[in-house]
């Protein structure tokens, strides 16, 4: 990922520097937090949306009860995460 970013950089260097300026000023912090918003939201639908046992049994047949419970905790799991980084977000956006 690191070579390709480079070579992205260096082409964009080449036929639109302006561009890469105004991409490496840094943002707003609002800007920030809206786009790691949108970043939790597609971790949560397809992430953590994507373990659901039951369509995880429909991409590659039955699970026992044993994996059907891990993939459950490690839902909430994952849950639980993404509403704390969202709280902190929020905490953060109050002056």
């Amino acid at each position: 990922l690191e070579r390709a970013v480079g070579r992205l950089r260096e082409t964009m260097r080449l036929l639109a520097p302006d561009a890469l300026a105004e991409r490496d000023r840094a943002e707003e912090p609002s800007g920030t937090l809206f786009r790691l918003a949108i970043l939790l939201r597609h971790a949560e639908e397809e992430i953590v949306d994507g373990l659901d046992p039951a369509r995880m049994e429909r991409k590659f047949g039955a699970l026992s009860a044993d994996e059907r419970l891990v993939l459950g905790e490690l839902r909430a799991g994952l849950r639980a995460d993404l509403a704390e980084v969202r709280r902190a977000m929020e905490t953060d956006r109050t002056p």
